[in-house]
Formats: structure tokens, C-alpha cells, sequence
């Protein structure tokens, strides 16, 4: 299984600039390119993999939490265990 991240700023599907709140986060920067991570996933679904993707708490589709608030990975960590969690779970299920 993969389980993928996504860093700051992005979704779990890349980084939609010509979308709302993407376009005016990185417009003041200059940085209005698109990234596409489904392309990549599909590689690896395609040679077996089972892959993960989620939203790191708000960002994406997550839910918000912290206020909204960005916190360097203290409450972030928490998104990550998240997906272990589950993995194992399908591990002991046998699924």
C-alpha cells in the first residue's frame, strides 16, 4: 500500500491554481502552475499498488480543525497517523 502525503498548500490531487482558495494563495508569489498527482497514483495502481490519497486537515476536501491554523506538523502529525491507522486495521481484517 501507498500511502501519499501532500506538502503545504496542496490537496491530495496536486495543486489546482485555477482554483479557488489555490489561485489566490500562490497569485501574490508568482506561482500559478498546476500540479497533477493522479497521473502518478495511476502508475502505481497499474503495477498493484493499493494507494491512499487524502487531505490533510485544511486543505482539500478535510474537514477544518485548529481554527484553520497551519501548525508545522504538531497537529498535522495526527493526519498521518490517521491513514497508518487504517492501513493496519485493513491488515488485520485481511483485506
Amino acid at each position: 500500500m501507498i500511502i501519499a502525503n501532500h506538502p503545504r498548500w496542496f490537496n491530495r490531487a496536486g495543486l489546482p491554481s485555477h482554483l479557488e482558495p489555490w489561485k489566490s494563495l500562490g497569485v501574490s508569489a508568482g506561482n500559478d502552475f498546476e500540479v497533477n498527482f493522479v497521473p502518478d497514483y495511476k502508475i502505481l495502481h497499474d503495477a498493484g499498488y493499493n494507494v491512499l490519497a487524502y487531505d490533510l486537515r485544511n486543505f482539500g476536501h478535510s474537514s477544518s480543525a485548529n481554527g484553520g491554523l497551519f501548525t508545522a506538523g504538531r497537529c498535522e502529525s495526527r493526519d498521518v497517523i490517521g491513514p497508518l491507522d487504517y492501513a493496519a486495521a485493513a491488515v488485520i481484517r485481511g483485506k
